[in-house]
């Protein structure tokens, strides 16, 4: 029997198969609402915005693509080679810059919607220097994975990885802020808007009944009506 301690291998190589695997199950959604804005035929919509939708799928599945070849690389080329779990694959490096160029365009979009909704221009003023330098601490981040190990790179580069993060943040959280004031300031004056409103929330309410009960039940029958 070898003496050798049993590598813990939950903090690595566990934590990257849960990360990717959940980033995948979130591109399939992406991938699903895709394909139904397309076949949903929104004539009206601008061709940017259309443009925009396929840019972002196209990106999300590059970025996915990247992530599985990490793990591909991990668990395969180097399966039994403990020191690979601690390098930096040149697919994260890569992968960084993708998924904030996808951030950085979602999130630019919204910021214009709450301009169009709300006509004040300094919001705009305040947003693209913030998604401006949003990016720039991802392309920081990307750059930086090439000149040191895992270990190495979370002890320098703490204070990088934990500014993009909090900048990344505070810029989601403004923007649903502000979407969401803009939505209820203007939902008397739009019915439509107000209803959809108003579905989504007994949407969400219903879908949370149900889940609580089916929890209370674990496995019993599912009460669709209370949700309509």
């Amino acid at each position: 029997m070898s003496s050798d301690a049993t590598p813990i291998l939950g903090p690595t190589l566990g934590a990257l198969e849960i990360g990717v695997l959940f980033s995948t199950l979130l591109y399939g959604t992406v991938f699903v609402q895709t394909i139904n804005y397309f076949q949903a035929q929104f004539t009206d919509d601008h061709t940017s915005i259309k443009f925009m939708v396929a840019f972002v799928w196209v990106f999300e599945t590059i970025h996915t693509s990247l992530l599985w070849a990490c793990l591909y690389d991990k668990t395969v080329n180097g399966f039994g080679v403990l020191e690979t779990l601690d390098e930096v694959n040149w697919t994260i490096g890569v992968s960084i810059p993708v998924s904030n160029l996808i951030v950085t365009l979602v999130q630019g979009f919204f910021a214009y919607r709450v301009f169009v909704l709300s006509r004040k221009r300094p919001y705009l003023a305040i947003a693209i220097p913030a998604l401006a330098l949003r990016l720039g601490l991802g392309i920081a981040c990307a750059v930086t994975t090439h000149s040191a190990t895992f270990f190495v790179y979370v002890v320098d580069f703490e204070w990088l990885v934990v500014t993009a993060l909090v900048a990344g943040a505070v810029i989601d959280i403004t923007n649903t802020v502000a979407l969401s004031f803009c939505l209820k300031q203007g939902a008397a004056s739009f019915p439509s808007t107000q209803r959809i409103i108003d579905k989504l929330m007994l949407w969400t309410l219903g879908v949370d009944r149900i889940f609580n009960q089916r929890m209370r039940d674990f496995g019993g029958d599912s009460i669709v009506d209370d949700a309509q």
